[in-house]
């Protein structure tokens, strides 16, 4: 073995995890507002409050009132996405890893053994990750190796350091993800 290189892949191709994420934590959200309400005496339960059984300060501030519950629900749909979103790029990260040898590479992912000699056919896509911004672009590898066809996608964590305003110096001086690393080492090994 010539060299060994780890890197950080996801784990997932499909979003449908992050569609779950995002549902569960918007019922969580639902319940706490749903819950505050209850608390300040908006609502009984479920059900709505009919108006003259509020409190003397929501009757007399009933614009107020509805405002207050508009923008509690809202705010709770909304910012229950972001701890999914963070969650989901946390539990769909994880590691794999390349061996370099004289004529060939095996890179290990997914449980997988992936042996990539000359006559492997190594493509990538450009898709689009969940970093900050919608310019946020993932570059997901297909490896086709005889009949088989793997596909591996850049670490959507990485995507999001790599683009952070905090991290984009670090990032220009580390240059590019390690999956991008490890894939153009092996292209330059093994052709």
């Amino acid at each position: 073995m010539i060299k060994s290189i780890e890197f950080r892949y996801n784990r997932y191709e499909s979003t449908l995890s992050l569609i779950l994420l995002v549902g569960l934590f918007w019922l969580v959200g639902f319940a706490l507002c749903l819950g505050l309400a209850n608390v300040l005496g908006l609502q009984n339960g479920t059900e709505a409050i009919n108006p003259s059984e509020l409190s003397l300060f929501w009757q007399r501030h009933a614009g107020l009132a509805l405002a207050f519950t508009v923008i509690l629900y809202t705010s709770a749909m909304i910012f229950s996405v972001y701890p999914a979103i963070g969650l989901w790029r946390f539990l769909m990260d994880t590691k794999g890893k390349v061996e370099i040898y004289d004529d060939h590479a095996i890179i290990y992912f997914k449980s997988k053994e992936v042996f990539i000699d000359p006559s492997t056919d190594i493509s990538h896509e450009f898709i689009f990750g969940t970093g900050s911004g919608s310019r946020s672009v993932a570059i997901k590898y297909t490896i086709q190796n005889g009949e088989k066809e793997y596909h591996i996608i850049e670490s959507f964590r990485e995507l999001r350091r790599r683009e952070s305003v905090k991290q984009q110096q670090k990032a220009q001086e580390r240059g590019a993800t390690s999956l991008i690393e490890a894939m153009n080492e092996v292209i330059t090994a093994v052709w």
